[in-house]
């Protein structure tokens, strides 16, 4: 791999739901499926995380360690702006959902009702999103601490072990 943060043995951190095939004229890794589009943000997360959680268990160099906090750092960076967006629709749904909710007691209405009762389902759903994405990314925190301890930087880890 060009740069050569993963030269040492072991599985790289870039093999996190397809295996890469070789590197591109312009440094970009190409791989032999992409998954992370059709499996959704979920899968991905889960995927990340067991990734790490297995290099955790084996001894690896310095620059192993090294490689691997900065792509899960990168990767955490994503999750966190996913979760950004997914606040920021949370939100609106919900303002949206309460906003019907004050229509329909002042105007009771059948499509007015529909409108709520659609719009409660649906802020419904991107609550229990929300709370997946966001348990997560705290789990990935301990997850970084955990980088940290392997990489003999100074860290601390709060997830009471």
């Amino acid at each position: 791999m060009p740069g050569g943060a993963f030269n040492s043995s072991g599985p790289s951190p870039t093999r996190l739901c397809c295996a890469p095939t070789s590197w591109n004229d312009t440094g970009n890794l190409k791989k032999a499926c992409d998954t992370s589009y059709t499996s959704g943000v979920w899968r991905y997360l889960q995927n990340h995380e067991a990734f790490v959680r297995r290099a955790l268990e084996e001894p690896h160099d310095a620059a192993y360690w090294e490689g691997l906090a900065a792509f899960h750092d990168q990767q955490l960076r994503f999750m966190q702006h996913e979760r950004l967006i997914h606040l920021l629709v949370t939100l609106t749904v919900a303002v949206l959902t309460l906003g019907s909710i004050a229509f329909v007691a002042l105007a009771p209405m059948l499509a007015g009702f529909a409108l709520a009762a659609v719009l409660l389902g649906l802020v419904s759903a991107y609550l229990v999103h929300y709370f997946r994405l966001e348990n997560g990314v705290q789990r990935w925190y301990h997850l970084a601490n955990r980088i940290a301890e392997k990489r003999g930087v100074v860290h601390a880890r709060y997830d009471g072990t």
